[in-house]
């Protein structure tokens, strides 16, 4: 096994990701680390690569040739091995620099140690961990359960195009549609552009404008029914626009040259030879939910005017008006009104204004809420919450509580307002509807998991939480673990109470009030609590009512 070296970084005595450069013997990395600038911030050491940190450097190219040792496979770019090639990152897949007919990837680790790796031709990679067996879900690999991700035909499509290295003409497929609903749809699943993925439904799209007006969309679809190439064009007068994707690299490259090639073949003049080849093209007037013009950005610097034409009113495509340019999809020179707070969005006064406030500030109900802010309603409707005890919105910034009453509220209006938050249950309730138990360390529990989950500790009379309890002497907080004579070993022999209710206050003095004076443990907490009830019968209870000092606690019979 071949061993590669890199050089690491460290920063404040932690390890980053190690420089890009993979070395045969440390006497090259040594060599280089002297030859270039060091960051003085950062401390430099040769070390050996480990086998994932080989495998990804081998794709990287080389600072001299200008040519990595690993070729990423044909479909590397494909949109829909981009969204699974995560579960194969420590594949390393590559073209086999051995039989460059084959693909190459690490199976396991035992094997990315050895440096070995597999070889596979692609159609046979592609089934065994793509494709569904005879099970129905793929059998083998990181996607193992799980539905095939491919097709039969995307698997012999991918390996003719690995063997003649070149990507097949045939399986990319030519539509041209004027249907609204299916250029929004090529747009949103297409190449990238400033006209996608911005949050916009269907009925707030601005490029639906290009349909209904003679303008159409010109894409192609690859073996999988993935949007691969796209471009406006205006069937009738045989013309189209800027072709996307953007060429930045071999596959969007090929796809751009297939949708070029495709409509040049039928005759049509390119907008790359004639710029003026959408003047007098017509897009629809729509306005959007806000009630502002919608406009997407319009290539090769077209502007609109207004024109009246078949009965209705259209915007007219020309290079004399001032270039269409806004990438948020309303007309440029429509300004809006005023702008939603929450998402930025430009709206007209025909559209309803909402307040939302940052906080609440203030005592009980005479504060006031705080931060007001101006949003639309559907930032409102999605993005706040309503306080049920203050009447407003505030913004949801994941601090909302939810109490027991059912009801939401704001977190500085509950505290107000005399809300507490069960430590066990975590749950929210009001003070004078459900008063908390406090326990010896101030925590709030409410009374409903009292029994369950809090005791009271023997020696003290306090009360825990049931995790505090000790495991060596239950019944004891576990602070009394540690101490060199433990409570429990402490003489507490207390007779039985008298049943007549006349001898009941001698009892309580001789075995409740003296044990607590001279610092002997205090009964526990039952019996007090049976004394107390004894007492209080024979209304003889003024008596015993004074505070007595045990150790550091200081305990009132009669509260007991």
């Amino acid at each position: 096994m071949t061993t590669y070296w890199v050089i690491a970084a460290s920063y404040a005595g932690t390890e980053r990701t190690p420089l890009s450069q993979l070395f045969a013997t440390p006497f090259q990395a040594t060599t280089f680390l002297e030859h270039i600038h060091h960051n003085p911030a950062y401390t430099y050491a040769v070390r050996p690569a480990t086998w994932r940190e080989r495998e990804l450097r081998l794709f990287m190219a080389d600072p001299e040739t200008g040519k990595a040792v690993y070729r990423p496979v044909v479909w590397a770019d494909e949109a829909w091995w981009c969204n699974i090639a995560h579960h194969f990152k420590d594949h390393f897949l590559h073209v086999s620099v051995i039989d460059p007919t084959a693909v190459a990837f690490t199976e396991d680790e035992r094997k990315g140690e050895a440096d070995r790796q597999t070889y596979m031709r692609p159609g046979k990679y592609l089934q065994k961990f793509l494709a569904a067996g005879p099970s129905g879900e793929i059998e083998h690999g990181p996607l193992k359960g799980l539905p095939s991700q491919v097709t039969k035909m995307q698997i012999a499509f991918y390996a003719q195009w690995h063997q003649v290295g070149k990507r097949p003409e045939s399986d990319d497929t030519l539509f041209i549609t004027e249907d609204e609903h299916e250029i929004v749809r090529v747009y949103e699943e297409g190449p990238e552009s400033c006209m996608m993925g911005k949050g916009w439904d269907f009925k707030d799209h601005p490029v639906r404008v290009y349909a209904g007006g003679g303008l159409a969309m010109a894409y192609l679809n690859n073996a999988s029914g993935e949007v691969i190439a796209r471009t406006l064009c205006w069937p009738e007068e045989q013309v189209f626009g800027r072709v996307y994707p953007t060429a930045n690299n071999d596959t969007q490259r090929d796809h751009y040259n297939e949708l070029m090639a495709r409509l040049k073949a039928k005759g049509w003049r390119s907008i790359t030879e004639d710029n003026s080849v959408f003047e007098g093209a017509r897009l629809r007037h729509l306005t959007n939910r806000h009630g502002n013009t919608m406009m997407p950005y319009l290539d090769n610097e077209y502007g609109v005017r207004d024109e009246y034409r078949d009965g209705r009113a259209w915007w007219v495509m020309t290079h004399d008006e001032n270039h269409q340019e806004s990438t948020d999809g309303t007309m440029c020179g429509n300004e809006p009104d005023w702008h939603c707070e929450c998402c930025e969005e430009g709206f007209s006064d025909n559209y309803d204004s909402c307040s939302v406030y940052r906080y609440w500030n203030g005592t009980g109900r005479s504060g006031y809420p705080r931060g007001e802010e101006t949003w639309c309603q559907d930032c409102r409707d999605n993005s706040s919450y309503y306080c049920d005890g203050c009447d407003e919105h505030f913004n949801d910034n994941g601090n909302a509580i939810y109490a027991e009453d059912g009801c939401t509220y704001e977190p500085r209006w509950f505290e107000a307002n005399g809300g507490w938050q069960c430590a066990h249950s975590q749950s929210y309730y009001f003070k004078a509807d459900d008063p908390p138990v406090v326990l010896a360390d101030g925590q709030l529990i409410h009374a409903d998991h009292v029994e369950d989950h809090t005791f009271v500790c023997w020696a003290t009379g306090l009360r825990w939480f049931d995790d505090s309890e000790s495991l060596a002497v239950p019944g004891y907080h576990v602070s009394l673990d540690g101490w060199a004579q433990h409570p429990m070993e402490w003489e507490n022999v207390v007779p039985a109470m008298p049943e007549d209710p006349v001898d009941v206050a001698a009892w309580a003095l001789a075995h409740v009030i003296a044990p607590l004076a001279s610092n002997h443990p205090p009964p526990v907490d039952p019996i007090v609590e049976e004394v107390y009830g004894a007492l209080t019968d024979t209304g003889s209870i003024e008596g015993f009512v004074t505070p007595r000092a045990w150790g550091d606690i200081t305990i009132n019979i009669a509260s007991v």
